[in-house]
């Protein structure tokens, strides 16, 4: 049997201690607990704290409101003082005339008219939590035009539309979509929430505009006073693109494969008029060879059973006043120790200025309730092994590396990176 932890019996307990006037008189018929307590603290100011409130966060195993409650009604109560309680059933009650009668529990008072209240209680602070800490702080006024305490949504932000190539699957199209949007509350406030796309009767194959509809949940807190849907609207524009067959420096393109080797190349004749100025060839991104005896032309392997159509809207070439920036690359690989799910990791990097460190995230097994755990190694010298890490691809077979100039400043990450072993 699962133990529970010493916080989880402390959470039982307070609420337990603070539901109990409520399981009280659910038991006899008379479902009574206490929504709101009003008091005079140190300074003379009459207070208003959210009883309700206490019971929700003891719930999420937060007691900061219910020892302030403790610490400034028991100063309250200890001296005598002022103190009104509110029920959920809007009856209010002077709890300091029942304490002086020597009444101290809900179920001795409720039905006796001699501790009803019947006037509205004026307050003038509020007992809350600010930044993670109990407070006593000035309460706000109310607007006499809109009496409703209710904090309700007003407006939610539009998203983009995006524009894909023919032949995009529909998992590809929902990556690209919007994972979250804001909305704005009638305080002002902004809160991000998730989106939940569907896209109606996408083809990725047929051409033309479809439209993608992304519904969310409303945050805690926040009503829908004006049943505004709960939902953006945009569209998915599934296009073919036009595809030039060269760049305008290529005169002509051949593939041809050696009789000698097997191996299969691309000759590319550039325009005599571009020979001078062309400093590059590529082929996505792959630099081609510029031959020795004949400077028009530029060759490089490709795979075998290509073709030319296969190569168009692949070629690219430099000019001589154009810069060419290569993607970075990494290749990682894993030694194992004497564990194999245990090890180090060693790594080259390409086209990362002033990389000379780096570090693994990685991941270790998940926790009992699910939750993810995450870990970093220390930053280490390229050159050197960065561990001990775990690495069970039954688990999770990527890691994120992150690199690092010589004084340890971040400069660019790689993420979901497979380790070769």
């Amino acid at each position: 049997m699962k133990k529970l932890s010493f916080n989880q019996i402390l959470s039982f307990i307070m609420i337990a201690l603070l539901i109990l006037p409520a399981f009280v008189f659910a038991s006899s018929g008379t479902n009574v607990s206490i929504k709101s307590v009003y008091f005079k603290d140190e300074n003379g100011n009459m207070v208003y704290v959210n009883y309700e409130q206490v019971t929700a966060n003891s719930m999420d195993d937060d007691h900061i409101l219910y020892e302030a409650i403790k610490h400034h009604v028991g100063i309250a109560e200890e001296k005598g003082r002022t103190i009104y309680l509110e029920t959920n059933t809007g009856t209010i009650l002077d709890y300091k005339l029942a304490m002086l009668d020597n009444l101290f529990k809900l179920r001795e008072i409720i039905g006796n008219e001699k501790y009803e209240f019947d006037e509205e209680i004026e307050y003038t602070h509020e007992l809350k939590v600010i930044d993670g800490e109990a407070k006593i702080v000035e309460a706000e006024e109310e607007d006499p035009e809109d009496p409703s305490e209710d904090v309700y949504i007003v407006r939610i932000t539009p998203v983009d539309g995006i524009i894909v190539p023919i032949g995009t699957t529909e998992e590809e199209v929902m990556n690209l979509l919007a994972k979250t949007t804001t909305i704005e509350d009638s305080e002002g406030d902004t809160h991000i929430v998730s989106l939940d796309w569907d896209i109606i009767n996408y083809d990725e194959n047929t051409e033309g505009q479809y439209p993608a509809i992304g519904v969310f949940e409303l945050p805690e807190g926040i009503d829908n006073n004006r049943e505004l849907e709960l939902k953006v609207e945009t569209t998915v524009e599934v296009y073919t693109p036009v595809v030039e067959d060269w760049p305008v420096e290529v005169e002509d393109v051949f593939v041809g494969k050696s009789e000698i080797t097997g191996n299969t190349y691309a000759n590319i004749e550039i325009k005599e008029e571009y020979v001078t100025e062309v400093t590059g060839v590529y082929v996505e991104k792959v630099m081609a060879n510029k031959m020795e005896d004949s400077p028009s032309q530029w060759r490089i392997k490709v795979e075998d059973g290509t073709t030319i159509d296969d190569l168009k809207g692949k070629i690219s070439t430099i000019l001589d006043d154009e810069d060419f920036e290569e993607e970075p690359e990494i290749i990682a690989t894993f030694r194992p120790s004497f564990i194999p799910t245990f090890g180090y990791v060693s790594i080259e990097v390409n086209n990362i200025e002033d990389a000379e460190k780096f570090d693994v995230v990685y991941h270790l097994s998940d926790s009992e309730d699910g939750t993810e755990n995450i870990v970093e190694t220390d930053i280490v010298s390229i050159g050197e092994e960065a561990g001990l890490i775990f690495y069970d691809t039954n688990q999770y077979d990527t890691v994120d590396i992150r690199i690092y100039d010589g004084d340890d400043v971040f400069l660019y990450i790689f993420e979901d990176v497979v380790l070769n072993r």
